[in-house]
């Protein structure tokens, strides 16, 4: 989770996105109201906060949907975090299918190995 978080953490395209707009922008809490921001995230992996992946995937996507409700279409912000979204997605994609079959790997090998025990008793 931290190798897919970190590829989206260290993107210039980002910076924008790091502290709680919250605390920067004026009125951003009438609009928005669940602030999510990269450092929030960042935080709640290294607590380990994040009990599943999909709750993860949630706060990205939370990040970038706020973004585009807070900003709009058309602007800057929101067409950078309508590309973010999608690359992320698509990165997770691949992350998650990546994490079943390592799971699926482990098992058939559990299995393998409960079989020849079973076998050689």
């Amino acid at each position: 989770m931290l190798n897919l978080f970190m590829k989206f953490y260290q993107m210039p395209l980002l910076s924008d996105f790091m502290d709680d707009p919250s605390m920067l922008i004026a009125g951003y809490t009438d609009v928005i109201r669940k602030p999510m921001w990269l450092k929030s995230v960042k935080s709640r992996i290294e607590r380990q906060v994040y009990t599943n992946y999909d709750d993860f995937k949630k706060d990205m996507c939370l990040i970038f949907d706020n973004a585009i409700t807070f900003n709009g279409e058309g602007d800057i912000y929101s067409n950078i975090a309508k590309y973010c979204k999608n690359e992320f997605k698509k990165e997770f994609k691949e992350f998650n299918i990546t994490a079943e079959e390592k799971w699926m790997r482990n098992v058939t090998k559990c299995l393998r190995s409960l079989t020849v025990l079973a076998t050689s008793s």
